[in-house]
């Protein structure tokens, strides 16, 4: 271990929550991600955006952005990936003519359907392998970070 500030004050990587989290992400994700990719030519953005869609019926980019915490250029361009696919399309709004609502296609529905079981499959496999209580615990304790804190302190 080497000798500065840091180490006095007992950081320590391993333990930082922020990069505990980034890589129970990655290493939660892999395997699903490997097959989205291999299976169906998704990218997890697009994913993302199917599966709002799918779920929701109708969203604009905004609101996914905001849902999923995705940048904005990214869901950009992945829109534009899944409308030259044919997957979605886009309604401009009759109220506001800036707002799109981005829907599925019939061919996309099909897509939600084939990779929502696979999501669904990932989920409970991830469940099963931490065990019921702890995924409820943990899906609570995730819930509380993505929570944005009240400035007020409420």
């Amino acid at each position: 271990m080497r000798d500065s500030k840091l180490t006095e004050l007992r950081f320590d990587p391993e333990r930082f929550l922020p990069n505990l989290l980034g890589q129970a992400s990655v290493a939660s994700e892999r395997d699903f991600l490997r097959e989205l990719r291999d299976t169906f030519g998704l990218s997890r953005t697009q994913w993302q955006i199917i599966a709002y869609l799918g779920f929701s019926g109708s969203m604009t980019a905004t609101e996914i952005c905001h849902r999923s915490g995705v940048e904005k250029t990214k869901i950009s361009r992945a829109v534009a990936v899944l409308e030259g696919e044919d997957l979605l399309v886009r309604d401009r709004s009759k109220v506001d003519r800036r707002c799109e609502y981005l829907t599925l296609t019939s061919k996309g529905d099909a897509l939600f359907v084939a990779v929502g079981e696979r999501a669904i499959e990932a989920d409970q496999a991830l469940r099963a392998r931490i065990g019921a209580l702890r995924a409820r615990e943990l899906e609570s304790a995730l819930r509380a970070l993505i929570r944005k804190p009240d400035p007020r302190g409420r």
